[in-house]
């Protein structure tokens, strides 16, 4: 029965070592970076999913920052989706608690997916937060990382997902830029 038990721990932390987390767009959940194109401006919806089987197994093993580029872009709001035993499981969210704890010049939020006291599976495909906005504030490419960090939120070199988000001007700002253009043209 001991060796068992010790089975049974061993493999519930290989799960979660091996597991990941992801990023998805509205209601996307595996988004191809080629096809996010927003305009300055605009916001979308992110959310953080499974995509496979979880049994945390201890502190830290589910802490995870969603940073960018506040240069490009600004990521705020966001909110934990209860699954199953909640009393048993801790899901927090650094922006619910008033805490934040980013690098300079990035934006983000920080969390945690904590089995305390159970070996409760999480399966693959479940979202565990959700409502998190991505603000545009200027054209260019905007790469947004979900990254593992350890018990001091320090980052472990880890990244879980990457998203590259493409923001072009509005179609507006390019007809005036190329009437311009043209008038200039005309000009010489």
């Amino acid at each position: 029965m001991k060796k068992l038990l010790v089975l049974t721990l061993v493999l519930g932390m290989a799960s979660m070592a091996s597991a990941a987390l992801q990023i998805s767009v509205g209601t996307n959940q595996d988004p191809q970076d080629s096809m996010i194109v927003i305009q300055p401006s605009d916001e979308i919806s992110l959310g953080i999913w499974t995509n496979a089987d979880i049994v945390p197994s201890g502190p830290s093993e589910g802490d995870w920052v969603l940073i960018c580029d506040t240069a490009g872009a600004t990521i705020s709001g966001g909110a934990k989706i209860p699954y199953g035993d909640v009393s048993m499981q801790v899901l927090w969210l650094a922006s619910e608690q008033g805490v934040t704890l980013m690098p300079d010049g990035q934006d983000g939020d920080v969390g945690s997916v904590l089995l305390a006291g159970t070996t409760t599976l999480i399966p693959a495909s479940t979202q565990l937060f959700g409502g998190i906005n991505f603000h545009c504030e200027g054209p260019g490419d905007v790469i947004i990382t979900l990254a593992k960090i350890n018990e001091n939120w320090e980052y472990t070199g880890d990244v879980y997902d990457t998203l590259v988000i493409h923001q072009i001007p509005e179609p507006a700002t390019i007809a005036l830029l190329g009437l311009g253009g043209l008038l200039l043209k005309r000009r010489k």
